[in-house]
């Protein structure tokens, strides 16, 4: 929770994370980490998925 001015604003958090496997393509792991993050965006608010 955020407040200024008399303001309040409602923070909420969805996170995915993956760990580099040191595979020269990168792109895999980004992908890794999208799911993660779209799985959370799905499990609800707040939510951090490790891929």
């Amino acid at each position: 929770m955020l407040a200024a001015a008399d303001t309040l604003l409602n923070v909420t958090v969805s996170v995915g994370v993956t760990l580099h496997d040191g595979h020269p393509d990168y792109q895999r792991s980004m992908q890794r980490a999208d799911q993660a993050l779209y799985q959370a965006k799905r499990s609800g608010r707040d939510r951090v998925v490790v891929c």
